[in-house]
């Protein structure tokens, strides 16, 4: 780990990206002469979710998935700026799961690019996963004239590397196939070509060949073998054909899964049940074929099996992707579906496409459940984006959400679904309040409130009102947050309004109506002092009635 991190870290500074042999560019796969899309923020979303959408190959598609990728790559760039390395991480991994066996152009690594790349490299050397690691600085080589000064540099920095891979590959046989293999798998996962891909598909069945002459040899003679030898022969044969059908559906490729597997000793030993549905999706290919495949390797996924010997849980998300990539394109209605291709989305810094996936899946004529589940789904992906304060990125889901928000906001939806587009746009103020954008947060709470009267909702109002210098405005939202619906349950909110109106009345110098609210504060928050519970909500009511013992101008009580 140390030798991989001291050998990358001068490659980061120079912004590069990985493999495992001589340095041979692997991004690069169709030369011919393409339009490229300059993909906007503004037009990123739709413009992913056409390409999730059709698969089929055409100029006019590679033009704008040279596009998307680049801009993927800028939003991971701008992610590793806020100090986010895992989310940004995730984000260069997502831009390259976009592209399949053979899609890649040089093109699609912009000076942008090699800066995230870059980042990714310092990342993943961190974590000890070179072949991820040699990828991306590959795809960096392969951007770079030849003979340049930078290039020829980096091509020495990946001999560095490639030989500390090759002395750190110590012990038995089994061992040293476990590890190429996971280092090919790893770099295959990211690298589009289908040289990678042959290469990872030699050294998984070579590892499970080892396995089964290793269990051979045990049974013959009897010899207790060293335990990390039986660990790496047990996981060979526990995952190693789930590990080989993974990588091929990563690119959604049943059939190249499904040859691999029976023409090496991975039909030996790979789950039946799993074969059958593998051959199904490579001959027939019907939707419920993919859409089987995809709810295998999300079980798979939630319960991998024994840490030591179960598959790599990237692996799995990767399968989970493709599969579920190649359910949506089969039958876009398949809810199932689509909300594990939303869900992918998600986690792989594409948060901005997934509202379009489960919109497409709703149809108009949704299960409320479904609408539910889709905006629950659609505040994670933005509470993801926030928790980072990726702010941008959060509008951009927002927007993209508004086809799901239309179809909760039906008045036959109303009172039927939790959470609501109400909590959504709520959400989505609070957010804009925190980033200083009174103005973008304002009609969000309006109609929030208008849908859902609440008490926080009018207060958080009130605020906006007060920074915005309109104090009389500000009383009048506090005292229609008095009014809410939900006032008489919620001590704790109607405090903080009553506080905020105390803040009001004092600064304008009405020192009666500020101390008759003050008062009334206090009740309210020694009510929810009682009313409490949970630590947190303890906490909360401890809070308000430290603000209001301060109004009084005697904190110690």
């Amino acid at each position: 780990m140390a030798a991989l991190l001291l050998a990358t870290s001068s490659v980061a500074e120079l912004g590069c990206g990985g493999s495992s042999t001589v340095p041979t560019p692997r991004v690069v796969q169709r030369t011919e002469q393409i339009n490229i899309i300059n993909v906007r923020d503004d037009d990123f979303s739709a413009s992913v979710f056409g390409l999730l959408k059709n698969g089929e190959p055409s100029s006019a598609r590679d033009g704008m998935l040279v596009g998307v990728v680049r801009r993927q790559l800028a939003h991971a760039e701008r992610r590793f700026a806020l100090n986010a390395p895992e989310r940004a991480t995730a984000s260069v991994i997502g831009a390259m799961y976009l592209i399949r066996a053979g899609e890649g152009r040089s093109e699609m690594i912009d000076a942008t690019g090699a800066s995230a790349l870059a980042g990714a490299v310092e990342r993943l050397s961190a974590r000890g996963d070179e072949g991820r690691a040699l990828s991306f600085m590959q795809m960096r080589v392969a951007a770079l004239a030849k003979g340049s000064p930078e290039r020829n540099e980096l091509e020495e920095h990946i001999r560095v590397l490639e030989g500390w891979m090759r002395e750190t590959r110590t012990g038995k046989p089994i061992r040293k196939l476990g590890a190429e293999q996971r280092a090919l798998v790893a770099r295959a996962l990211v690298d589009p070509s289908p040289e990678a891909l042959r290469a990872a598909s030699r050294g998984i069945t070579d590892w499970i060949d080892a396995a089964i002459d290793f269990h051979a040899e045990f049974r013959q003679t009897a010899e207790r073998p060293a335990r990390e030898d039986m660990v790496e022969a047990a996981r060979a044969l526990e995952s190693g054909a789930v590990t080989l059908a993974a990588l091929f559906l990563r690119h959604g490729d049943a059939k190249g899964a499904f040859d691999s597997i029976n023409q090496s000793a991975a039909k030996r030993v790979i789950p039946p049940e799993l074969h059958q549905q593998i051959a199904a999706a490579a001959t027939d290919g019907g939707p419920r074929d993919w859409q089987g495949l995809a709810g295998m390797f999300a079980q798979l996924e939630d319960s991998p099996g024994d840490m030591e010997t179960g598959p790599d849980p990237a692996l799995l998300s990767s399968a989970v992707w493709g599969t579920s990539l190649e359910a949506f394109r089969k039958d876009s209605s398949s809810l199932g579906a689509s909300v594990l291709l939303a869900q992918s989305l998600v986690e792989l810094g594409l948060s901005e496409a997934a509202p379009h996936v489960l919109a497409e899946a709703l149809g108009q004529k949704p299960d409320p459940r479904a609408v539910a589940g889709s905006i629950d789904l659609v505040m994670g992906a933005m509470n993801e984006d926030a928790a980072i304060e990726d702010i941008e990125a959060v509008r951009r889901t927002f927007r993209a959400a508004s086809a799901v928000f239309a179809l909760g906001d039906r008045p036959e939806m109303r009172d039927r679904i939790d959470p609501s587009p109400a909590k959504a746009r709520f959400m989505m103020a609070s957010i804009e309040l925190r980033s200083g954008n009174l103005a973008g947060a304002k009609p969000l709470l309006e109609a929030a409130v208008s849908a859902e009267p609440s008490v926080s909702g009018f207060t958080m109002l009130a605020m906006v009102e007060r920074q915005a210098g309109e104090p009389t405005k500000a009383l009048q939202r506090v005292e229609q947050a008095l009014r809410a619906p939900d006032a008489r349950s919620s001590p704790g909110d109607v405090a903080d309004a009553q506080i905020l109106a105390f803040e009001v009345h004092r600064d304008a110098g009405a020192q009666d109506k500020a101390k008759a609210m003050l008062d009334s504060a206090l009740e309210a928050a020694l009510a929810a002092r009682s009313a409490s519970a949970g630590a947190a909500a303890r906490a909360r009511a401890e809070r308000l009635l430290g603000r209001v013992l301060d109004g009084y101008g005697d904190a110690k009580g």
